[in-house]
């Protein structure tokens, strides 16, 4: 089955009184995940990341009855975007997990560790904002960039009856995924779109266990907004993720793979060189491991320094 999404995003945004004063053009990190809008200043970011999801899950036994779970990913991410050259951006992050898996057969458990650390470089094909000799009403920006994810995190942690957590619970995968992705955005004086795709390509690790491939793209419109010495970007969109099925030795696993849509809605406060931030999303439409798996509402909690 082929799923072709088509995105179509209409935003009332609510202005107030502001400055006639507006951003550089404005983007998104890429990664595996939806990471927010962010500022495309000429400046370097160190910042802490906190991002909460989770998922029910309900599987028929063979007696008939049905097995329901509930796990929850909290993600603590130490992350970075720096300055290589006026064109080149350098990524990292690094994320602290604490997984947590309540089922109706052997109650709770939890789960902590560091999970895989991702290193990404993107180039800048197209910036408007490295023309300093005359003022851009319309901004562009284009990159393209590409990285890996190493193998850092724990990936054979056991419970206590001394049985390997499934994969998909584990802090770290245990392989090496390689990424690739592509970034657009677009500005008219204070309001503008951003558009954002990325895949990741997995690799198997030495159990014989290899995570799908995914691809994600998420369109969004955002606003930047000036009172005073702050500065604010409300923003919202979709964000669209695509999963392939994982293997197991050989074998595709069934609790895995497909498709959901997102609904994204955020914001973000500037005060001279900190910001912070917050986004929700919410699933639209979904259907994950052969529509056995719901995925719940998520949110992201963003606080930063611009240098």
């Amino acid at each position: 089955m082929i799923y072709k999404i088509i995105f179509f995003v209409f935003c009332g945004l609510s202005f107030f009184i502001i400055d006639s004063e507006a951003c550089s053009i404005c983007g998104c990190a890429s990664g595996a995940n939806y990471n927010g809008i962010l500022p495309q200043y000429r400046k370097n970011i160190i910042a802490f990341r906190h991002r909460y999801r989770g998922f029910d899950q309900s599987v028929k036994q063979l007696d008939g009855s049905y097995m329901n779970s509930t796990y929850t990913y909290s993600s603590y991410e130490l992350w970075g975007r720096i300055y290589l050259k006026d064109r080149i951006q350098f990524f990292f992050t690094l994320p602290y997990t604490i997984n947590t898996l309540d089922n109706s057969t052997e109650g709770k458990s939890t789960l902590t560790g560091i999970n895989d650390l991702s290193l990404q470089v993107n180039y800048n094909l197209i910036n408007t904002t490295f023309d300093t000799s005359r003022v851009h009403t319309v901004q562009h920006n284009l990159l393209i960039g590409a990285g890996v994810k190493l193998p850092t995190g724990k990936y054979q942690q056991r419970n206590k009856n001394d049985l390997m957590y499934a994969p998909n619970f584990q802090a770290g995968s245990g392989a090496y995924s390689y990424l690739a992705s592509v970034i657009y955005n677009f500005r008219y004086k204070k309001v503008g779109l951003n558009a954002d795709v990325n895949y990741i390509y997995n690799t198997e690790n030495e159990l014989k266990y290899t995570f799908g491939n995914q691809f994600t793209a998420s369109l969004g419109v955002f606003a930047w907004l000036k009172k005073g010495s702050f500065s604010f970007l409300p923003n919202t969109g979709v964000f669209y993720e695509q999963l392939d099925r994982d293997i197991d030795n050989g074998y595709y696993n069934p609790l895995s793979g497909g498709y959901a849509l997102n609904y994204n809605l955020g914001t973000d406060v500037y005060y001279k060189s900190v910001f912070v931030g917050l986004t929700l999303q919410a699933p639209v439409v979904q259907e994950i491991g052969s529509d056995q798996i719901k995925y719940k509402a998520k949110y992201m909690v963003n606080v930063g320094f611009l240098f």
